[in-house]
């Protein structure tokens, strides 16, 4: 069979906090057919290409099927922005991933999600390629599964944003991972996408999770 990684739920809900993450955390998984094997660490911001150097978790023997390493909060916290992460396990080939939200700088966990929205909101002013751009919606879809599933948003509330989510992937179409520019007429309708998302997220319920009011801003005209 195959080598295998496998990630467990990070802080066992996949959500970071500020208590959370100044605490000597654990990271831990199982793997197969990677006994006595070397694995290392990365963490990757909105699904992008910005790697930070994660100094706390330091690379770990895998043994018994099993790996564990210990992450410091000052390994990171200080060095990254809040926002929806990937953690991503590796040795040599074999990879595995985890998506998590980090909101350790004072932020709700709502808020570092819509940290992401913001994200695209730049880009989207800012010439984007197709890929650029589907990284961010790509991070707003898992975090917003993540608050889902931890019962932060309902399910009709994670429904709608998730649809306004779809309807921007298809305006991408199919050439959602290209690295070409997205021509003007489609940057305006993700626009147009990203104010109605903007103005349903400032309803009362969603907008009670914004106490900071960080992440979600409204595109400019």
């Amino acid at each position: 069979m195959p080598s295998k990684i496998a990630i467990d739920p990070i802080n066992g809900n996949d959500i970071l906090n500020s208590v959370q993450a100044a605490e000597n955390l654990q990271y831990s998984g199982t793997e197969r057919g990677l006994d006595g094997a070397t694995l290392t660490f990365t963490y990757q911001i909105n699904y992008g290409s910005d790697r930070y150097a994660w100094n706390g978790a330091t690379p770990t023997t895998a043994a018994d099927g099993k790996w564990l390493t210990p992450v410091t909060g000052a390994g990171y916290t200080s060095l990254t922005p809040d926002g929806v992460f990937t953690f991503t396990a590796s040795s040599g080939s074999v990879s595995a991933s985890r998506t998590l939200i980090q909101a350790d700088h004072g932020h709700t966990p709502f808020e570092a999600v819509g940290l992401a929205f913001d994200g695209e909101t730049l880009q989207l002013a800012s010439s984007p390629t197709f890929l650029q751009v589907d990284q961010f919606i790509t991070a707003e879809q898992a975090g917003i599964d993540i608050l889902q599933r931890d019962d932060i948003i309902t399910k009709n509330q994670a429904n709608t944003l998730q649809d306004f989510f779809h309807r921007e992937l298809q305006v991408l179409g199919s050439k959602a991972l290209s690295s070409n520019l997205i021509p003007v007429g489609q940057i305006a309708k993700l626009t147009a996408l990203q104010a109605d998302t903007a103005a349903y997220v400032a309803t009362p319920a969603l907008a009670a999770l914004q106490p900071d009011h960080t992440g979600w801003a409204m595109p400019s005209s």
